[in-house]
């Protein structure tokens, strides 16, 4: 009769998990099984060893880096597939028809800049930083909403994804760099300078909608039929 692990062991092997540092349930429950399966093939060939052995015999095969690498390669793998998603709706805003509106917003802050003087940069500048200030707020708020959906719970990798996606993207060195170029810009006012910023207003803009309008509804959906694979 082919031996099989059994329910104590299962325990076992959810605590070893736990004790390499596996925060997220999902990967936690994916790994459980993968050392379940692969300790059943080594008792098939070999029904001599120990339970222990074939555990440290499969947990070896994850290299030096045990199960950090796994977590951290479906991570970055996660968040590459929502990122370039994000990245396609925002390229399309520079393909016809939708670059007719870009260039158009473009063109009205390029005027309100370059036509209504002090008082036109000005509204330019609080354009940028309310833009800047509600990007940044609702997505701490979002993740302070996802941590505390967990409190008592348990912790996805698509919680860390989710956070890694809004926060990334095309125009976050511009999020970055944002506080720098208002003091420059306010300091050495010129054409160049009213271009770019317009220019990151736009990039800004279209970024904020996106993340805040698009991915945020679209992804807290995706995360509610994800966790709802492993609700027993």
């Amino acid at each position: 009769m082919k031996r099989k692990v059994n329910e104590e062991e299962i325990e076992k092997l959810h605590q070893f998990v736990q004790s390499r540092f596996v925060e997220f349930y999902d990967v936690e429950l994916e790994l459980v099984d993968h050392l379940a399966n692969g300790i059943e093939i080594q008792w098939h060939e070999n029904p001599e060893l120990s339970f222990e052995e074939a555990k440290q015999i499969e947990f070896k095969k994850f290299g030096i880096f045990g199960f950090t690498g796994v977590v951290e390669q479906k991570e970055a793998e996660l968040t590459s597939i929502y990122i370039k998603n994000l990245k396609e709706h925002f390229i399309s805003f520079f393909s016809f028809p939708k670059i007719v509106f870009s260039l158009a917003v473009f063109l009205v802050l390029f005027t309100l800049g370059y036509k209504g003087g002090e008082v036109g940069q000005s509204i330019l500048m609080i354009t940028l930083i309310t833009l800047f200030v509600l990007y940044m707020g609702v997505g701490t708020y979002w993740n302070f909403q996802i941590k505390k959906s967990r409190k008592n719970g348990n912790k996805y990798i698509l919680d860390s994804v989710a956070i890694k996606v809004f926060f990334g993207g095309i125009v976050m060195p511009i999020i970055i760099q944002t506080p720098n170029f208002l003091s420059i810009s306010l300091r050495h006012y010129s054409i160049i300078a009213l271009v770019v910023l317009c220019l990151n207003i736009l990039l800004l803009g279209l970024w904020s909608y996106l993340t805040i309008f698009v991915f945020k509804p679209y992804f807290s959906q995706e995360m509610i039929k994800y966790k709802q694979r492993y609700i027993a």
